[in-house]
């Protein structure tokens, strides 16, 4: 999952790049954060504590996982940025006819690659607890 991890990073970077944003990313087994000039931190599910992050004015989350852990996220931060697949974004149109059906890590991974990659196809594997590719064309 830290290659998702680092595109959706890159992918708010493209956006919104501060000292002050949290980048969030709960997969199915671990959760992976880091700041925009920290190195990356990943924890075990079980072994997650949220008072490992840092209080942060924009935080940005990306989760397939732990509806529990988000509700818990939402509570501890004034606000936040919970990333959600949408039938089109920029230039990418998903194929989903529910957007809701894809991993918010995949639909960040496709954004992201777009945004390193522009008008170029690209084939995105994700490694993490399953593996899954995704076809982005032109």
């Amino acid at each position: 999952m830290l290659p998702v991890f680092w595109s959706i990073y890159g992918l708010i970077l493209h956006f919104s790049m501060s000292q002050s944003n949290l980048y969030i990313d709960v997969g199915n087994s671990a959760i992976k954060w880091r700041t925009g000039d920290s190195k990356v931190f990943s924890k075990d599910i079980e072994n997650f504590s949220i008072k490992a992050l840092n209080q942060s004015s924009t935080p940005w989350l990306s989760a397939v996982a732990h509806p529990d852990i988000v509700q818990d996220m939402s509570v501890y931060f004034e606000t936040i940025n919970i990333i959600k697949p949408q039938q089109k974004f920029g230039n990418l149109t998903l194929s989903y006819d529910d957007p809701s059906m894809l991993g918010a890590d995949r639909f960040s991974a496709m954004l992201g690659a777009i945004n390193h990659f522009p008008n170029h196809p690209l084939l995105i594997i994700d490694i993490g607890s399953a593996i899954t590719f995704d076809v982005v064309d032109k």
